[in-house]
Parts: structure tokens; C-alpha cells; sequence
């Protein structure tokens, strides 16, 4: 078939540090081109344009070709890991106070509101108390000020959704704001786990409408009428429009699309996949051809859900991960993420006389670097919420006000407007309080850190040439001069600092990836951090950094080594099957960790691209599941949505719940954007034995819906 006559599917992955865009042809496999634009966090449009622009023009084809466009993202899973979102309200109904500290809620309601009322249901779905409704509102009323949305848990509401529905009417009428019902996310018991995950999802619901708005504009000016998909942490496809309800479900979409692309580029069977971004690690495993689920639910920067996702680790560690000095640190203890920060080699582009003027201060001073030497800050365009704590209000002044380097060190008033605002941290910040300030105000997304990274340290040693060097050089020359708590400088060249830098993301990670094999293969995840492991990968890195200064004698030189020290034990700790690296760091890092783990590593053609790919080639997949219960012998309840319907026999329970759940999948299928599909049913039922009879307990009807989306 000629490139004319194709159907293409256009991929969009927009991550925490790039965009990529690819068009792709699955029927037969063929990419036809790729490209990749910096995300632009202020403005997503600026990286998505550039991203599809660039993408269109190398293909020179009709915009009318594509047949629909699929989008997976790393937003809202790096929101979270960075410890980002919106503020939201969590409403909880017919709750008990303890039940705060179970399931997570005390960590995920941190900064965010909540709101107790009395109401709520049995686990067989009659009402224990009526809804108190004026509470409710009076509440509501109270917090809506300051928070972008809401989030509602009723108790049992998976077997009567009545007072949740009805919650969401009542805040709608009075803020207009987005309500996030948990029902509508879950169907499984554990009230807490539920509230978490929709509070979660309140929380993304601004930040994923800005992402498929933004996108749906572009898509428009560029001629391109095809219909948007979206990929989900399952890493199959929804229709925008169904996903904007529940974003929460896009959690991990950006590695999951990974993972899917990877299967699909390698074509291997078995493996462990990493996917190393700008922010983050994303780790699964391969086994047989297929990705197992997370039984759990995907648990994203220390929040367990109950959001269906592949199974897979997600760390804080990438090429753009901040680089800081240990408290109490002895030489070089290092730490590498979980914080994203602009790396110096990318800001330099646009602030290079202010930044480099501060580099050539802070190396001429007679004082030692500290902890803000070679960190830039810059606010962003985003608005602070009110209230402000005084002294992030004044750091935020003094950052808007403040000259830049260039005006500090040399009077010079020539900068423009952008230049003013691209600050040296070491010239606003002052004590521990400003300091901790600053973090938080970075962490919510008011300022932007620019400091030194792995990515910085790969120019340095020159395994990565994508920017210009010179500023990592300087910064790493200012780290090398940095003291530990003994007064003794950290590093004797800038060369050494980065070879400190790598080494460290290197190990994290072969610490990660072993993490999840052992998980894989049914141990502890905390098996990688132990003494033996630890002891076998010094022992391994020591042979690794030897084979790669000198291959031909390191064999001998290992065995010389171990002679001269008496051991009398072998320690080895690697992995069984390939390591396949994905993103674009891969290739600068993984070689080195697949020394350390003494496992083979692939590094697929297109690897740079595989999240595009793998949204490109995706497919639609739904779950619906209806739960049949029985109060007392002789009566069951089918638990399809608001009241529960009654039966008196077992099997006409059974065939009402398993019509429901068809009709229910059926319905979702539609809104998902793919009318035509695969039905698949399943039905288990749960009992105990009493003497020589089955008591039932409860039946739970299953629909799963798989097809293609519908094309343009």
C-alpha cells in the first residue's frame, strides 16, 4: 500500500519534558515519521503545535488521512509523584472520623479540604441515615472559595449510589463547580481507598481539560478533524470526551502507552521494561506476551487507588531529576529526584547572559558554594491561590522584583523583560525557612527550579551532545567545590562530579528495576535494598567501571582483586531476562545498567518514541461489574446503580445482573468511542459451606468490551 492510500493514526504523547508526536500505520507496520518538541508547561499548546507542525510537515500528507488521533500523557501521574494539583474538597458521607486513617486519606487530603456529613447506605444497599442535605450545603458553601472542584464517597455507594448522585446535584446548584462521584470510578468495596482515588481525580480534572482542550484547538487550525482518543493506565483507549469526566483514569497513561509500544516494537515475549523520561522511571514486566493488571490499583507517588493500571513501578528519577547534596553528607552522597527541575543546558538557551554571569560569580567568590549555587528560579505564569503564607509571598516579590545575575555583577540594565525574571537562587533565598519557602512554592507550580542534573552531568562527560556544554562545565565545576560535613570538597574535577552524578542515577535505578523482578518473581520489593544485594552490586559496579576502562584485562584483574581480599563468597545479583530501555535517555544510561545487572540490553528502534506509538496502536477496553447480593435467605439484590433491584430466586438474580452489566458496558462502549466491539461475560460466585449445603454470599456479573476506535 503507497503512503497515500494509508490511513494514519496520529500519536501524541505530552510528558513531563517532551512531546512527541508520531503518524503511524499499523496495517501493515509502518512509522512514517517522528518528531519531538519541548513540553511547554505554562502553555501546552506552544509544545503540542510545535510537536504535530513538525510531525505534518515531514510527512506531507492530507490532514484528512489521519484516521483518528491518540493522545497518552505523563501529566497527571508526574502532578502526583511531584506532589501537584489543583485543590479540592473531599465529601464524605455516613463516615466515621477513624476511618480518616485508613487506606492513605490523611497523606492525599493534605492542602485539600474535607467536608463530613451524615447519610449513606448498607453494604445490601437500604439507607442507613438520610442524606443531611442543609449540612451538606452549609459546608459546601463554606470551602468552595478555595478549591477548583469536589469529590464525593458515600458509605456503601458501589450497592446504592442515591446520596452520592444527590450530593452532586446539591454542590453543582451552588459552586457550578466539577463533582467527582467515587462510584463512578469503582465498583469495589473500601470506602477510603474509593475517597482517595476520587479526590485524586477532582484534583486532575482542570489539569487533563486544559491538556485535550488544548489539544482538540490545535488539531483544529492545523486541519485535522479526526476524533481524539485518550490512552488510560490499563493502557487501552477512550474517547476525550469520556475521559475529561474521569482523568484520574489516565494515571500512568504516559507508561503505559510506553509499555504497549515497546511490546510492540521489541516483539519479545519475556522482558522487564524501564522507561526513563525527564521525571520519571516507569518499570513492568513482560511475561508470556502480556502485562499483568495491579490488583491494588495503580499507586502513583505514594497514593494507592483503585484506578485499574498495568502493573508497574513508577519512581521519581530521570534525566531532568535535581541533583542534591545529602544532609550530613560524607563526600558525594548525593540524591537524584523525585523533583523535576529545568535542566541548566536547556535554560541556557533563553537566559545564557544571566545565567553564566551567575556561574562566574559564584566561582569567583571567596565563599564556598552552598546549597542555592548553581540554581535558578523563575516564577511561572500560573496564579497563586489565596491565602499566601507571608514569607512565600515575599520570596515571590523579591523573585518578580529582584534583577537578574547580570544586573547584580555588572550593572547592566539592558536585560529584557523574560531575562529580569530568570533569577540566581542564591541571590533571593536566605535561611531555612526561605529555603523550605522555595520548595513549596516550587511545588505547587508557582516558580520553576533550573538546576544541575544527570542530563547535565551526560554533557559534561560528553555521552550527551544535544545542547551546548559549556554551562554544565561551570555548574559542575561550582558542585565540585561544594564541601561535605567534614569541610573536605565533594569532587577534584567538574569531570569527576558528573561521573559521581550518573553513577548515582545509574545504581538507583539497577536498584529499582531489581526491585521489581524480585516482585515479579513473588519476594519482597524490599530484597533489592538488602545488605547481600547491596554488597553484590558494590562488587558489581567495581567490575563494571573496570571492564569499561580497560575490557581486555578486567576479567583478570576482578580475580586478582578477589584473591588479594580472601573472599570467600560470589555475590550476584542480576536479571534473567533482556532489560529493554524506552525514552530518550536510554541510550546514555541503560548500556552502563545492563553492566551493573549483567543482563542484555535492547534499545529498540524508535525507542525515543514508543509512548506515541503505543497510543497510536491501541484499543479500546471496558469493564463493567454488577454485584449480586443476599441480605437473608430467599431475597438477592442486584446492585446495577441507584436502588437495588429484589429477586427471590438465585438465577433470575444472576441473568438481571449480567443484563445489566451488558447494557451498562454497552452504554460505555459508545460514550469510549468504539461502538463496535468484543463482548466478553463472566460470572463468580462466592459461598460457604454449612454442613452438607452452599450458603450463597455474593455473585459478581463481569462485561468486558474490546474494539477498535471508531476512525475518522
Amino acid at each position: 500500500m503507497s503512503a497515500s492510500n494509508r490511513r494514519w493514526v496520529l500519536g501524541v504523547d505530552t510528558g513531563g519534558t517532551y512531546t512527541d508526536a508520531v503518524l503511524y500505520s499499523e496495517h501493515p507496520n509502518m512509522l512514517l515519521t517522528k518528531a519531538k518538541a519541548p513540553t511547554t508547561h505554562d502553555d501546552l499548546a506552544v509544545g503540542i503545535t510545535e510537536a504535530i507542525k513538525s510531525v505534518l510537515a515531514a510527512a506531507s500528507i492530507d490532514p484528512q488521512e489521519i484516521r483518528f488521533v491518540s493522545l497518552s500523557t505523563t501529566l497527571a501521574t508526574n502532578a502526583l509523584v511531584e506532589g501537584k494539583g489543583r485543590p479540592a474538597a473531599l465529601v464524605m458521607i455516613g463516615f466515621e472520623t477513624a476511618v480518616l486513617d485508613r487506606g492513605g486519606l490523611q497523606e492525599a487530603l493534605l492542602g485539600n479540604s474535607l467536608v463530613m456529613v451524615n447519610g449513606g447506605h448498607t453494604s445490601h444497599g437500604s439507607e442507613a441515615e438520610p442524606l443531611d442535605r442543609e449540612a451538606l450545603a452549609a459546608a459546601v458553601a463554606e470551602v468552595a472559595p478555595g478549591v477548583d472542584g469536589f469529590a464525593v464517597t458515600s458509605q456503601f455507594s458501589v450497592r446504592n449510589a442515591d446520596h452520592e448522585l444527590a450530593a452532586r446535584e446539591i454542590i453543582r446548584e451552588l459552586t457550578g463547580l466539577p463533582v467527582t462521584c467515587s462510584h463512578e470510578l469503582a465498583d469495589a468495596l473500601n470506602g477510603p481507598k474509593r475517597s482517595v482515588t476520587a479526590l485524586l481525580n477532582a484534583r486532575m480534572i482542570a489539569l487533563i481539560n486544559e491538556l485535550v482542550t488544548t489539544t482538540a484547538d490545535v488539531l483544529a487550525k492545523q486541519g485535522i478533524t479526526a476524533p481524539i482518543m485518550v490512552v488510560r493506565g490499563n493502557g487501552s483507549l477512550v474517547s476525550a470526551d469520556f475521559v475529561t469526566e474521569r482523568p484520574v483514569e489516565t494515571i500512568l497513561s504516559g507508561p503505559a502507552a510506553s509499555l504497549i509500544g515497546a511490546a510492540h516494537l521489541v516483539g519479545t515475549q519475556n522482558a522487564l521494561i524501564a522507561d526513563i523520561g525527564g521525571t520519571t522511571t516507569d518499570i513492568a514486566v513482560l511475561r508470556d506476551g502480556s502485562f499483568d493488571f495491579d490488583a491494588k490499583g495503580a499507586t502513583v507517588g505514594g497514593h494507592q487507588t483503585m484506578v485499574e493500571a498495568v502493573a508497574m513501578a513508577t519512581h521519581g528519577l530521570g534525566g531532568d531529576s535535581e541533583v542534591l547534596l545529602a544532609d550530613r553528607a560524607r563526600g558525594a552522597d548525593l540524591l537524584v529526584g523525585p523533583r523535576r527541575v529545568v535542566p541548566l543546558v536547556v535554560a541556557v538557551q533563553h537566559h545564557q547572559e544571566p545565567l553564566m554571569a551567575a556561574l562566574k560569580r559564584q566561582l569567583d567568590a571567596y565563599t564556598l558554594p552552598q546549597e542555592w549555587s548553581a540554581v535558578f528560579v523563575q516564577p511561572t505564569t500560573r496564579a497563586a491561590p489565596a491565602p499566601v503564607d507571608p514569607i512565600e509571598e515575599r520570596l515571590l516579590a523579591k523573585i518578580t522584583d529582584s534583577q537578574p545575575a547580570t544586573d547584580v555583577a555588572h550593572g547592566d540594565a539592558s536585560m529584557s523583560a523574560g531575562e529580569r525574571r530568570f533569577v540566581a537562587a542564591d541571590t533571593v533565598v536566605n535561611g531555612s525557612r526561605e529555603a523550605l519557602a522555595m520548595r513549596r512554592l516550587a511545588a505547587r507550580g508557582l516558580v520553576r527550579l533550573s538546576a544541575f542534573t544527570p542530563t547535565d552531568a551526560a554533557h559534561v562527560l560528553g555521552t550527551q551532545t544535544t545542547h551546548d556544554p559549556a554551562v554544565a562545565h561551570a555548574a559542575a565545576k561550582v558542585w565540585a567545590r561544594r564541601c561535605d560535613h567534614r569541610g573536605k570538597p565533594i569532587a577534584a574535577t567538574p569531570k569527576e562530579f558528573a561521573e559521581v552524578v550518573v553513577a548515582k542515577l545509574v545504581r538507583l535505578s539497577a536498584e529499582h528495576l531489581l526491585a521489581m523482578a524480585l516482585v515479579s518473581d513473588g519476594l519482597p520489593a524490599r530484597a533489592a535494598s538488602s545488605e547481600i544485594v547491596n554488597a553484590a552490586l558494590d562488587a558489581q559496579s567495581r567490575t563494571a567501571q573496570m571492564r569499561t576502562a580497560n575490557p581486555h584485562t578486567a576479567k583478570s584483574h576482578t580475580a586478582k582483586s578477589h584473591t588479594a581480599k580472601s573472599r570467600t563468597t560470589r555475590l550476584l545479583a542480576g536479571l534473567g531476562v533482556p532489560l529493554v530501555g524506552l525514552g530518550a535517555p536510554a541510550a546514555t544510561y541503560y548500556p552502563a545498567i545492563g553492566r551493573l545487572l549483567d543482563a542484555e540490553v535492547v534499545i529498540p528502534e524508535h525507542a525515543d518514541v514508543a509512548n506515541a506509538i503505543g497510543a497510536a496502536v491501541g484499543r479500546v477496553r471496558l469493564s463493567r461489574r454488577v454485584t449480586v447480593s443476599s441480605p437473608r435467605r430467599g431475597l438477592f439484590r442486584v446492585h446495577g446503580g441507584r436502588e437495588p433491584e429484589p429477586f427471590v430466586d438465585l438465577e433470575t438474580a444472576k441473568e438481571a445482573a449480567m443484563a445489566s452489566a451488558r447494557s451498562a458496558i454497552a452504554e460505555a462502549m459508545v460514550a469510549a468511542g468504539a461502538p463496535e466491539y468484543e463482548l466478553e461475560t463472566h460470572w463468580e460466585e462466592k459461598s460457604v459451606d454449612i454442613g452438607d449445603r452452599k450458603l450463597f454470599v455474593e455473585g459478581i456479573a463481569k462485561a468486558t468490551g474490546i474494539g477498535p476506535p471508531q476512525a475518522h
